[in-house]
């Protein structure tokens, strides 16, 4: 069994910061003894504190993207994914981020169309290699979200860079 401590001396801190590019600071606690945290409603005592602040994801540079944003627009597959249950969707981006989505949403949506605005997928050869098997994706290269295509506030599809239109009823940005 794994203590907190050996999960967070496991973290490669000097990688992660390199690849988020954030500020850590990292202290050895010299008194263990217990700190008492207290919020607005509550107290809490603990050995241990870790402090996750997350990142704030990229946004769809799309005109009009940020109304449907938590309405067909999102930035979490895991999060919002069962909302798309047997829809088509879009995702956007070709990181490991991207086709982690789109693994995960395989199973969830009816159709995915991953767009791409280069030629090439950024992500690992095997989180491609998983995604591409799958007979409801389909990769879009070479392609952007000129527009978003909607019905009385409701996204129905989106105009492509290509000129494209596709009909899905939700977007995940990965980029």
């Amino acid at each position: 069994v794994k203590t907190i401590e050996d999960f967070v001396n496991e973290i490669d801190l000097d990688s992660d910061k390199k690849e988020l590019d954030i500020e850590y600071k990292r202290d050895s606690v010299i008194n263990k003894t217990v700190l008492k945290l207290e919020s607005e409603n509550n107290e809490y005592k603990t050995k241990y504190v870790l402090i996750g602040t997350g990142k704030t994801p990229r946004k769809l540079d799309v005109k009009d993207s940020e109304k449907f944003e938590g309405k067909g627009i999102s930035y979490c597959a895991i999060c919002d994914g069962a909302l798309y249950k047997g829809k088509d969707i879009a995702i956007v981006g070709g990181g490991n981020s991207a086709m982690e989505a789109a693994s995960y949403m395989s199973s969830i949506a009816s159709k995915i169309y991953i767009i791409n605005r280069s030629s090439i997928l950024r992500a690992d050869k095997k989180e491609q290699d998983e995604v591409l098997g799958k007979e409801n994706v389909e990769v879009l290269l070479d392609s952007k979200i000129e527009e978003i295509i909607s019905e009385e506030d409701k996204l129905t599809g989106i105009k492509l860079s290509t000129g494209k239109e596709i009909i899905v009823e939700g977007i995940f940005v990965c980029i």
